[in-house]
């Protein structure tokens, strides 16, 4: 009997992929009115083609700029021919680039290789919803929260150069992985607003309140440096981090570094503020810190970075924080650079673990 589940599940499959349609967008090229399946009979605009599109079926994009469009969360996947470099989405300074769902959870529309550029609205300046892949969202702005994105998952993604009056300059209430966060400005997270981000770096971030890099959500093997909040927290406040280095963020008032936080084998060195420049009223564990907050496994001995001056934060030989995090607080199995968590005895603290294979 389950040979046969397995043997109608596999047919099933097949089919769907049988059935699923190849749509074509050129944007010099195209007509709306032709019928966009072969990239000699291409749509002119990508609305076009997600109109036509039924749930897994792929819209491919040739080079060139689009208006903005929008999908009803519809599981299609639209991809660029030969990525962002070449493949943009252009708001006009008048409205969102890309809305790919209106609700949090709406993430079904994947959309692989834009530049998402000069969006405006209320909510998610460049896009809302969906699940974006390889893209650069910039130059955007939201009037709330998400200068760039909102209610969205993006992996390997830049965001940089947005945003928003109220939280999140880069995202808003999205999952990050992989991504660049880079001088996006909000009132509340600069960087990232109540979000996760896993082996992210948030540099150069501003926020005009409070949390430079992150206002809440957790943040897991990620780098926050060069960030600044005018109020205090300059890398992040009211947020759970784990195995992260927040290096060289400043605030203006109080905290230069990690305030009102959860910290778990993280590195907090060398932040500035004119009052608690690394952290204030944090719940710490198995960190790095000057002056050394009260905690199980806490050191406030110098990390020892290879080269802090040129932006490398890894581990020097000998450095306290090789191998003296938890196992039992460690977050996924690769840290920044994509090495493996567990190298040596045991986990290290920050977002980088130490080359064993180099050491010896």
């Amino acid at each position: 009997m389950k040979k046969v589940v397995v043997f109608l599940f596999v047919c099933c499959v097949l089919a769907g992929c049988a059935n699923a349609a190849s749509w074509y967008v050129d944007a010099v090229r195209g007509s709306d009115g032709a019928d966009g399946a072969t990239p000699l009979a291409a749509k002119r605009s990508i609305q076009a083609a997600v109109n036509g599109a039924a749930a897994g079926d792929v819209v491919v994009v040739a080079d060139g700029v689009y208006a903005p469009f929008s999908v009803a969360n519809k599981g299609v996947v639209i991809r660029s021919a030969n990525g962002a470099g070449v493949t943009r989405i252009d708001g006009g300074e008048r409205e969102r680039c890309a809305t790919l769902g209106e609700h949090f959870g709406d993430v079904a529309t994947r959309l692989e290789g834009f530049t998402l550029e000069n969006g405006r609205a209320d909510y998610g300046g460049a896009v809302m919803g969906g699940t974006l892949v390889k893209c650069v969202l910039t130059g955007s702005a939201a009037k709330l929260n998400g200068g760039g994105a909102v209610y969205s998952v993006l992996e390997e993604c830049t965001l940089t150069k947005n945003e928003a009056v109220a939280y999140g300059g880069g995202a808003a209430y999205c999952t990050l992985r992989l991504c660049t966060v880079s001088e996006n400005t909000s009132g509340y997270g600069g960087g990232v607003a109540y979000g996760d981000a896993d082996r992210c770096t948030l540099s150069g971030n501003l926020a005009n309140g409070s949390g430079g890099g992150a206002h809440g959500g957790e943040l897991s093997n990620c780098l926050l440096v060069d960030n600044k909040a005018y109020t205090g927290c300059g890398g992040a406040n009211c947020a759970t981090l784990i195995g992260c280095t927040v290096v060289r963020n400043r605030a203006h008032a109080m905290c230069g570094g990690v305030g009102v936080s959860t910290l778990r084998n993280c590195i907090v060195w060398d932040n500035s503020a004119s009052k608690f420049d690394n952290c204030f009223d944090v719940k710490a564990v198995f960190s790095c810190m000057d002056p050394v907050e009260a905690g199980e496994g806490n050191i406030g001995s110098a990390p020892r970075f290879v080269e802090p001056e040129s932006g490398d934060f890894c581990l020097l030989p000998g450095s306290p924080c090789i191998d003296s995090g938890s196992k039992e607080h460690a977050v996924g199995q690769l840290d920044l650079r994509g090495r493996p968590r567990l190298q040596g005895a045991g986990v290290d603290r920050g977002a980088f673990e130490f080359n064993v294979s180099v050491a010896e």
